[in-house]
């Protein structure tokens, strides 16, 4: 009887066993399949290079606003005793760089008479 409810407790386990192994090569199989690398791939550079692009605008925004003039460090704008905090992390003043609106334009569009 001992022989018997092992075997049986064995076939149990080492079926139950295999159908959960299936079923995890079955769903390794289908994750690494050639569409859905592809699309997992292209996501990813459609998201690199979303992130360039707004690196690029944002150095952009910076170079204009030197040649402007508008871009000053902050270590010009504050005293030796102001400590810069940015994100709970103490930074050098120097290496932050204020942006400054330019000033509005009016084009005096729609104006008549004024």
């Amino acid at each position: 009887m001992k022989r018997i409810t092992w075997f049986l407790g064995g076939a149990v386990t080492g079926v139950a066993g295999s159908n959960a192994l299936k079923r995890r090569v079955r769903a390794t199989a289908d994750r690494l399949s050639p569409v859905r690398l592809a699309r997992s791939a292209g996501s990813r550079l459609g998201q690199g290079v979303r992130r360039g692009g707004e690196v690029i605008r944002s150095k952009e925004r910076e170079l204009v606003a030197r040649v402007q003039g508008r871009a000053t460090p902050l270590s010009a704008e504050l005293d030796d005793v102001h400590t810069v905090i940015v994100d709970g992390r103490t930074v050098e003043p120097g290496k932050v760089i204020l942006l400054r609106q330019p000033p509005e334009r009016t084009r005096g569009l729609g104006r008549r008479g004024a």
